[in-house]
């Protein structure tokens, strides 16, 4: 064999954004439970390009998700919060509370004069006509009465 040829297919590639690859690996192919191929980022976590461990580049902040195998943590959506690191999964306002934009780390009081009668709201509802709401104990859930 030729001492100077340039062969690239024996160079290490470092795994894309979303996987990790432990020494060793072979292939940035996704295989897995097999150890000489990349693996995909745990739950909690994001693995940006060339990680060497399940946890990457640590874990997803608070008011964003990161699923298995992210690459770049993604922001809550309207309506829905994370309020710590390493969130799987959004979580929804509860009634009387609303999350008015992405990347929510807690969700709000609906305000007076409104009602936040449903989960996941990123509005809350003006009061109808003739209904006020100033307490949000009063009512249940913040109706407007």
């Amino acid at each position: 064999s030729d001492p100077f040829r340039n062969d690239t297919t024996l160079r290490p590639y470092a795994c894309t954004p979303g996987t990790y690859c432990l020494a060793g690996t072979g292939s940035n192919e996704v295989i897995e439970g097999e150890v000489s191929h990349a693996q995909f980022c745990a739950k909690g976590f994001f693995c940006e390009a060339a990680s060497v461990s399940a946890k990457g580049s640590g874990p997803c902040p608070p008011g964003f998700i990161c699923e298995k195998g992210t690459a770049n943590p993604r922001p809550t959506p309207k309506g829905f919060f994370a309020e710590h690191s390493g969130t799987i999964e959004a979580t929804a306002c509860l009634p009387g509370f609303y999350a008015p934009t992405i990347e929510n780390k807690d969700c709000y009081p609906c305000p007076p004069g409104s009602s936040c009668s449903l989960e996941g709201l990123f509005e809350a509802e003006e009061c109808p006509p003739g209904t006020y709401r100033s307490d949000p104990e009063i009512g249940g859930f913040g109706s407007c009465i």
